[in-house]
């Protein structure tokens, strides 16, 4: 558990993506974020913008670890500016939910999803 991290892919509107906010926490509340293009979406041709400006996307994370347990879990706020949106009714999205993790540090990497693609790499529909 301590080897894992939680992904979350999030695009505005319904179309299939080729844009996209990847955005990542691990247990020790460690944050990836980065905006995705992804033309032919098996990720060969991909680029990526790294978010970094703190003061202009203001992402807020808390993550709590139960050690005896070996479980973890995050509290993570998006703010709506990443995606120039200022009022969220009505609002088309496409989100999915990713995890990859270790038994330990010598085992293969293993995977889970809130809603599985048919390929292991996230970033290939």
């Amino acid at each position: 558990w301590m080897w894992t991290v939680m992904e979350a892919f999030i695009s505005l509107g319904p179309q299939d993506p080729i844009h996209y906010l990847e955005f990542e926490v691990a247990p020790n509340n460690r944050l990836w974020t980065g905006f995705i293009h992804n033309p032919h979406k098996n990720f060969t041709d991909k680029s990526t913008a790294f978010v970094d400006d703190w003061e202009t996307y203001p992402i807020q994370s808390i993550t709590e670890n139960d050690w005896r347990g070996e479980m973890w879990k995050s509290s993570v706020s998006l703010p709506l500016s990443m995606f120039n949106v200022e009022r969220p009714e009505g609002t088309l999205w496409r989100m999915n939910f990713f995890r990859t993790y270790y038994k330990d540090d010598s085992s293969e990497q293993e995977y889970g999803a809130w809603n599985p693609n048919k390929l292991i790499s996230f970033h290939q529909t």
